[in-house]
């Protein structure tokens, strides 16, 4: 998928929990890079050595998210 002038400017690995998104990891600069980084980052947020919350990874759905503005995430760019 290209990145169109009316697409967002950065792409960010996000976590869903219920109605909540977690900003993981990026900003990326494009789809594609952030789509690689997913795997990654998922056995980051699961496992108990490198992430204390570990527990409710496991349940949480895992992907990419678009965005205009700049946000903070727990990894930084992978």
């Amino acid at each position: 998928m290209e990145q169109t002038l009316a697409s967002p400017r950065k792409f960010y690995v996000t976590a869903i929990d219920g109605q909540r998104v977690h900003f993981l990891a990026g900003p990326y600069d494009t789809l594609e890079l952030a789509e690689a980084q997913v795997g990654t980052v998922r056995a980051i947020a699961c496992d108990f050595k490198q992430n204390s919350n570990a527990g409710r990874g496991h349940f949480m759905a895992y992907g990419v998210t678009g965005a205009d503005d700049g946000h903070k995430t727990a990894l930084g760019v992978k």
